[in-house]
């Protein structure tokens, strides 16, 4: 079902939506559409760590043959000023983005890329694209948030090629209003939570951290609603018990396809 036939599908359910604020209001949009009662609950926030000299310099090392890679929308945000004002001036490097979004994010502020990301848009399927087959000696920059998964740096390093970070933000644990933190964690306690919707471990993490969950056993019954096989296995290891529905990408979308999927089954 695409999301311009959503009136209706999601009524009186009651989903969470964990995305940092500023990223999640289409996603939002979308639930209520489909008469969802949304839970902003923004687990995480993103805090710049934008360097201008440091970013610069990052990019001026880079030559046309070079690969410039994006893993997220805040990395492509966090440095489109540096990266048009770069673009102006030197020959292009190679770009590539992880995700479809991320893909989208550059698009829109003119940037073509080398080739787009394939489905289902995460790093193992960007891994397997034979143009990252055979990187020996070539330089590969990854922007990025402090942290996170270290699988396209060590895979490419095996490959042969060079590979160094730009780290433009950093993922904060959300300081939220005590009310929604006991507001919720009664919903969840209660049964009373249809779906969390979950799109990053980092943000699972601190999901519980705030919730305080770890000894409250119903809570771990509550049914999930992650963007990747890899999310589920943490989800399972960490100790959730219920329902986990997998979308098949990250996108607004395919959430909101994997949620109607899963309650119209």
């Amino acid at each position: 079902m695409m999301i311009d036939a959503l009136n209706g599908t999601l009524a009186g359910r009651h989903i969470v939506v964990t995305r940092p604020a500023h990223q999640a209001d289409n996603l939002c949009a979308q639930l209520e559409k489909a008469g969802a009662v949304v839970w902003r609950f923004p687990s995480l926030d993103i805090t710049p760590l934008v360097d201008a000299a440091h970013i610069q310099a990052a990019l001026q090392k880079l030559k046309p043959h070079d690969w410039l890679l994006f893993v997220s929308r805040n990395a492509v945000t966090l440095t489109a000023t540096h990266l048009l004002q770069y673009l102006q001036t030197t020959e292009r490097p190679r770009i590539i983005a992880v995700g479809a979004a991320t893909a989208q994010c550059l698009q829109e502020l003119g940037i073509a890329l080398t080739f787009a990301p394939p489905a289902p848009y995460n790093s193992e399927a960007l891994l397997a694209h034979e143009l990252l087959q055979h990187v020996q000696h070539q330089q590969i920059l990854i922007v990025r948030g402090q942290g996170g998964r270290e699988l396209l740096r060590e895979t490419l390093e095996q490959r042969g090629a060079h590979v160094s970070y730009l780290e433009v933000y950093r993922r904060d644990a959300a300081d939220l209003p005590i009310a929604l933190i006991t507001q919720l964690s009664n919903a969840l306690a209660q049964h009373t939570i249809d779906a969390l919707i979950i799109t990053s471990e980092a943000s699972l993490h601190a999901l519980i951290d705030a919730l305080a969950i770890k000894d409250t056993p119903p809570v771990w019954q509550t049914r999930l609603v992650v963007i990747s096989e890899r999310l589920y296995t943490v989800a399972r290891s960490l100790g959730f018990n219920g329902d986990i529905w997998i979308a098949q990408t990250a996108s607004d979308e395919a959430i909101i396809n994997c949620l109607q999927n899963g309650f119209h089954a």
